[in-house]
């Protein structure tokens, strides 16, 4: 155990119980061998393949400096794509964010780490800066006239944060990476072809490119360890400060940046997978390292080189997931905790702010794709906040204005079938990860135990696979089960369907229609056999009118921040609501509206409000801040990506005033 300096008068930081000694790190080494799946050394890199399968090494570095490590905590290895959090953190500070995020975007992808190129629709720009193309352009933001510089100011940056002055770049990995990095290169011609770097035009395009690149590959190619990572992890987790000296090193909102695009995209095509198993921000590399940083708590790094087919170590993902799990580690599970509000504590602060944010939220405007929702008029504007002993403070039209649910609807409908049928049933037949595509996009399709499925539940496609999940009953008892268990949830027995929104979903469906073709032309619905007597028209059209039910259900604000409250208690706050819901459960609704609750603004959301929540396009948005209370807003006039200009708003301002961020993980 290294022990550092900590100050007099720091306070005692949150420790690990179970895992809180270097024995028990070893102990946690012993079983992965025999109880770790199997995986590959990384070999497309050449120098990449000589690592031994075998290595594990595991540190832990909490805030006060002190750090705990066992195996090979020692054996370097290259940082690799680990580098793109650093890189990241070391634009925002030098050159600014919005320098940094006007040539790449926020959204996660859920693709492999060397995927084509995916641009935003109208930036053109790449999605995020934690695939390999945002990293590149990134490296190529950073200040100095050439590239020697360029790299040298990353590289004493990199030697600060991770509290090690002796870093060094691997100069064998480093010339295996350029010698084999061709669809990095083919990448940033792309690029280049676009005009997404600030190109030199005193430099020829060939040296350009190359330069930037022998930026980045240098930059993935520094040696590390598990202590130098985990001293990193601490710093992030510690919005900023030094572990060792207690000093600000960098921005905390540059620090919670990082932290909010490390929890969405930080393990790629893995990234909702390990939000929702494990639930801490992280940032994998093909060199077998794993970073996470615990907010407000430590930071964590595995090494072993030992690889899964989304490039990520074996040996860290299962060591993660025990600590995770036994130590309650995630950030959107969190235990309750003693809270009140501080300054939304009464209906005249939320009726001023309601006021406010109205004069200010002028944009977006009323969807008219379903002619029904059209009729709703913005100026009924609402907010409401549930805490866990069921204190309801609301605002606006909060308790008098009802609105349809729209995809809103999906939490409940995940939480219903999951309480219903289990885990295993629904995720063997969907996907976790998120797509930063639109709402209504043609889906994206990935391999489950052999099935062409929806990347995710949150999606059209995977909410209409959701509601065929419903239990196989008559119509009218399914929906009527479904209802009651809203009414449940929401404590309140008068929610009912708007039958007039009904009827026009039904009239107006051609996307879900189309949408429900193509998920039963993939076999999508084999959990729900069509009778004999049935024509697959008629199948189709039962599947779709009980999606159409669900998101029909008429509710208030004040039932949405009930659910949420109910959903931030994980499932069990008998002041809140007499329904309860398993632990798991509830974790696996609460991550997939942290990843993808808003669509393809769910990165840009989680920046500015860091909450899980869902929206709909009839105006309302649910919000869950895990331990602490839920909340709901609504207005109808949305944004080009569905979302209520409003309701979005209100709640970041309610979020920042009441130190709701997950990814902060300290309260004042």
């Amino acid at each position: 155990m290294k022990l550092r300096v900590v100050k007099p008068g720091f306070p005692e930081p949150p420790k690990l119980t179970q895992y809180g000694t270097e024995s028990a790190l070893q102990l946690l080494l012993e079983e992965a061998e025999f109880e770790a799946p199997q995986g590959r050394v990384a070999d497309y890199i050449p120098e990449l393949s000589r690592a031994n399968a075998d290595d594990r090494g595991i540190s832990i570095c909490y805030l006060d400096g002190t750090t705990l490590s066992a195996g090979a905590c020692e054996t370097p290895f290259t940082i690799q794509s680990i580098s793109k959090t650093v890189a990241l953190l070391y634009a925002l500070e030098s050159i600014g964010p919005r320098k940094v995020f006007s040539r790449v975007g926020k959204e996660p992808t859920g693709e492999p780490f060397n995927s084509g190129l995916r641009f935003q629709v109208a930036s053109k720009l790449p999605l995020n800066p934690m695939i390999n193309a945002g990293a590149i352009v990134v490296s190529s933001m950073f200040p100095g006239k050439n590239p020697s510089e360029q790299f040298d100011g990353f590289l004493n940056f990199c030697r600060k944060v991770c509290g090690n002055p002796d870093l060094e770049v691997d100069e064998a990995v480093y010339r295996s990476e350029k010698l084999t990095g061709h669809n990095n290169r083919s990448l940033a011609w792309i690029m280049n072809d676009r005009r997404v770097f600030s190109y030199k035009s005193d430099v020829a395009a060939v040296e350009f490119i190359e330069g930037i690149l022998d930026v980045y590959f240098q930059q993935c190619s520094i040696a590390v360890t598990t202590a130098d990572l985990a001293c990193f992890g601490a710093l992030l987790a510690n919005l900023g400060l030094d572990p060792e000296t207690g000093k600000r090193q960098v921005s905390e909102e540059h620090v919670t940046m990082v932290i909010a695009l490390m929890a969405s995209c930080g393990l790629y095509d893995g990234s909702g997978t390990f939000a929702s198993k494990i639930g801490i921000p992280a940032k994998s590399g093909v060199g077998g390292g794993i970073l996470t940083a615990v907010p407000g708590k430590m930071g964590i790094a595995t090494y072993g080189p030992a690889l899964d087919p989304s490039g990520n170590s074996c040996f860290g993902l299962y060591a993660l997931e025990r600590i995770s799990r036994d130590e309650e580690l995630g950030i959107v599970s969190r235990p309750q905790i003693s809270f009140s509000l501080k300054t939304y504590d009464n209906a005249e602060s939320l009726d001023e702010l309601v006021e406010q944010t109205g004069l200010k939220a002028t944009s977006g405007k009323v969807v008219s794709y379903i002619p029904e929702l059209a009729k709703v008029l913005p100026e009924n504007r609402g907010v409401s906040l549930s805490t866990l002993d069921a204190v309801i403070v609301g605002g606006g039209l909060h308790s008098d204005f009802r609105f349809t649910m729209q995809a809103v609807c999906v939490p409940f409908l995940l939480a219903y079938i999951l309480h219903r049928r289990g885990i295993e049933f629904v995720f063997s037949r969907v996907g976790r990860e998120p797509t930063g595509d639109p709402f209504d996009a043609d889906p994206k399709w990935m391999e489950i135990e052999r099935r062409q499925v929806p990347f995710n539940p949150v999606i059209n496609a995977g909410a209409i696979l959701l509601a065929s999940m419903l239990p196989e009953e008559s119509a009218e008892k399914r929906r009527k089960k479904f209802r009651d268990f809203v009414r449940k949830a929401c404590k309140n027995d008068d929610i009912s369907v708007d039958k007039g929104v009904f009827q026009s979903e039904t009239e107006f469906g051609e996307t879900n229609r189309k949408l429900t073709w193509e998920l039963l032309h993939r076999g999508c619905f084999e959990h729900r056999p069509r009778p004999s007597e049935q024509s697959r028209v008629d199948y189709v059209e039962a599947i779709l009118s009980d999606y159409f039910y669900a998101c029909s259900l008429r509710v208030c604000c004040d039932d949405l921040a009930t659910f949420a409250a109910l959903l931030a208690g994980r499932g069990d706050a008998p002041a809140v609501s007499e329904l309860r819901l398993s632990a798991d459960q509830v974790n696996q609704v609460v991550t997939l509206m942290a990843t993808c609750g808003l669509y393809n603004g769910s990165g840009e959301y989680a920046f500015s409000v860091g909450l899980p929540s869902k929206s709909g396009v009839s105006g309302g948005i649910m919000a869950v801040a895990p331990g602490k209370l839920g909340l709901a807003a609504f207005c109808s006039a949305v944004d080009d990506k569905g979302n209520s200009v409003f309701g979005r708003r209100i709640i970041e301002e309610i979020s920042q005033a009441e130190h709701l961020n997950v990814f902060r993980g300290v309260d004042p």
